[in-house]
């Protein structure tokens, strides 16, 4: 007789990965409800300068949870504080000089994520950043999905996305010069931004954006993640309007939000539940 085989089916793996403290925040709910039944892995990217790192370090404690500083360019020490946090055009200058670095850091870093991970799903909180950018793109190559989970409300309508991006309003009450400057550097940034996308593709290093937005102007989402798990429907309604197939969104709310409301309806129903038990110990005390 052939002896069965009693040994535990092996856990399917999820890998988290957020930015900043706020983002961790949000998806504890989440995360605690899929540690039951999953092996949850968390990655978070916190802030180089401020209290980011050991605010998200306590957090962590609780899951498989690694902290690694942030691959944004611009969230760096020294554009964030003094001059790169008054000029653009040292902000600008720092992008052409180490941009590319940092794209070549981040796809190193996500290459051996994925690879030591091996999850069966990979959650971000923004698929736009650099890092994400890369971890979807060995995900792809291994066939593993990716959900970009939305955390929080940003730019919400199409018309807004306009005015953001002509900045019609204080265009007009700019003087001439001011004009002439804006138009220079916008000229300066799609030079950099070109040239910078040029020598990472030669050098294989480049994570490509495969959505085409409208108004050339992308919103958080609209990376390359296989799901975009939306807060609510005017959320879905906004996206499609901005190019995004409508196959790919998908409305599941926001994690702390719907945490609040499931223990609010829980302790609603166990108050219900002992209010009907007392009423019917009464009514038996009654009848005997």
């Amino acid at each position: 007789m052939s002896k069965k085989n009693f040994s535990k089916k092996k856990k399917q793996k999820i890998l988290f990965l957020t930015a900043y403290n706020e983002a961790l925040k949000s998806f504890i709910p989440l995360l605690d409800s899929l540690d039951k039944i999953y092996d949850v892995y968390v990655i978070n990217e916190y802030l180089p300068s401020g209290p980011d790192k050991k605010k998200n370090s306590f957090i962590l404690k609780k899951f498989n949870g690694k902290l690694v500083k942030s691959f944004e360019l611009l969230e760096q020490p020294q554009n964030r504080l003094g001059a790169g946090s008054k000029s653009r055009w040292y902000r600008l200058y720092q992008i052409f000089l180490k941009g590319i670095l940092y794209e070549i850091k981040a796809d190193k870093k996500a290459k051996q994520i994925i690879n030591q991970i091996r999850p069966d799903l990979f959650i971000n909180s923004g698929d736009g950043r650099t890092l994400p950018k890369h971890m979807i793109k060995y995900c792809d190559k291994k066939n593993i999905r990716s959900i970009c989970y939305q955390w929080t409300i940003g730019i919400i309508s199409k018309k807004l996305v306009t005015e953001y991006k002509l900045n019609s309003y204080s265009f007009q009450k700019e003087k001439f010069l001011k004009k002439i400057e804006n138009k220079i550097f916008s000229y300066a940034f799609k030079f950099v931004n070109k040239f910078n996308g040029l020598i990472l593709t030669i050098i294989n290093k480049k994570a490509k954006l495969n959505l085409k937005t409208k108004n050339n102007f992308t919103v958080f989402g609209q990376g390359n993640s296989t799901k975009l798990a939306l807060i609510g429907k005017s959320s879905r309604k906004f996206y499609i309007d901005m190019g995004t197939n409508a196959t790919k969104l998908e409305v599941l709310g926001h994690p702390l939000y719907e945490s609040i409301y499931n223990n609010i309806h829980s302790i609603k129903k166990k108050t219900t539940k002992k209010a009907s038990k007392k009423n019917l110990n009464q009514q038996q005390v009654v009848l005997n």
